[in-house]
């Protein structure tokens, strides 16, 4: 089993090749790569879970992981500003759609949930 430090080199070693959105890789293709094993069906998402989050930890470092949506799509850094804007666009319409959701089942205005995710964005515990 490979360590999560060396997968975590692989992966930004392959990114780092895959400049710009028609250089992207699948997630599947990612986590072969980095991992050395192939998708077993119906197990793809527990297989590429340690790649999403090595994903998350390299953005959190400061790496430009964008995201290319839909057929051909997959991850790869960022080759312009341009690439970052047209991931944040789907990420803000994710969330909005994320916060949708709740206001309905919690059956309150917009203008109250964003007071309450205010308050606990200023007070995390």
């Amino acid at each position: 089993m490979i360590e999560r430090a060396e997968i975590k080199r692989r992966v930004r070693r392959i990114l780092g090749d895959c400049k710009g959105p028609d250089h992207a890789i699948t997630m599947e293709e990612l986590a072969r790569r980095a991992k050395g094993e192939h998708t077993i069906p119906g197990k793809r998402y527990d297989q590429s879970r340690i790649i999403r989050s090595v994903v998350r930890e390299l953005r959190q470092e400061g790496m430009a992981i964008c995201n290319r949506y839909g057929h051909g799509g997959g991850y790869f850094v960022a080759a312009s500003d341009e690439d970052i804007d047209d991931t944040c666009r789907v990420l803000h319409s994710r969330a909005l759609s994320s916060l949708e959701i709740e206001r309905d089942l919690r059956r309150i205005n917009v203008g109250a949930l964003l007071e309450q995710l205010e308050l606990e964005l200023n007070n995390p515990e």
